[in-house]
């Protein structure tokens, strides 16, 4: 039997597919990757080039979570019916696929986090090898740099949806709002950010707090910020705001 990994390309799932690897072998790992709406293009790309500096098998596979009234509802619980999709598309693929249990990057430092998918993951019986070995986020980053991984810096990430505020329902548009103005930001070298949808045509930008002043005084240059704001305008975001508060998540150093 092949074990698989719940593969997103960031530094989470990599460790474990990493990790997967050295203990069974590659011809015994397969990295699942969902492809839908919510995963970038730019992660999409991090998949494929992890996936092969690993060589490891991938496959990936289109989930349908759009397609749910609940996901879509976006009322707080997203992320339930999200790895609900997962596992349940896993689950119609494994026999075909000669796929065994399943394993998810799930950590010790997530437990500080409100994380709904959990209850989905467990219901559908996947291990979360990180979290019982004791491993938090920063224990995974000491690890993908004792490898010499090329995502041992890889800043936190998540799916686009996790950018909608609370109660706006989750839209093919809007996902492509998001992403468009993360596309931009990465573009410009930023590391560590989130455009967050907080009403229909408003986006607030998070980036490092280390970066704040950079973004502040390039877009105080008319040039950039009539760029930021044309490819806003052309997605249907009339307004962009700096959050001065800067980005942070739970387990980073």
């Amino acid at each position: 039997r092949i074990a698989r990994v719940a593969f997103s390309g960031g530094l989470d799932s990599s460790v474990l597919l990493d990790a997967a690897v050295t203990a069974l072998g590659r011809d015994r790992v397969l990295a699942f990757t969902a492809v839908s709406p919510s995963l970038s293009a730019a992660d999409l790309a991090d998949v494929r080039r992890i996936a092969s500096e690993l060589h490891v098998r991938l496959h990936e596979e289109p989930t349908f979570e759009l397609d749910d009234p609940q996901y879509v509802a976006n009322q707080g619980d997203r992320c339930y019916f999200c790895k609900r999709e997962l596992f349940s598309v896993i689950g119609r693929v494994q026999s075909t696929l000669g796929i065994g249990r399943v394993a998810y990057g799930y950590h010790r430092d997530d437990d500080a986090d409100f994380r709904p998918g959990l209850k989905a993951a467990l219901e559908a019986g996947a291990l979360r090898p990180l979290y019982d070995a004791g491993l938090g986020k920063s224990d995974l980053r000491e690890l993908a740099r004792w490898r010499g991984r090329t995502f041992s810096e890889k800043a936190s990430g998540a799916c686009l949806s996790s950018r909608i505020a609370t109660g706006i329902p989750v839209t093919v548009a809007r996902l492509g709002k998001v992403e468009s103005i993360e596309s931009w930001l990465r573009g410009r070298g930023y590391l560590q950010f989130r455009a967050r949808l907080d009403r229909e045509n408003l986006v607030r930008i998070e980036t490092d707090p280390t970066e704040i002043g950079r973004l502040a005084a390039e877009l105080a240059e008319e040039p950039l910020r009539a760029e930021l704001l044309a490819l806003a305008r052309n997605v249907g975001v009339e307004r962009v705001a700096l959050d001065l508060t800067g980005y942070r998540r739970v387990g980073e150093p």
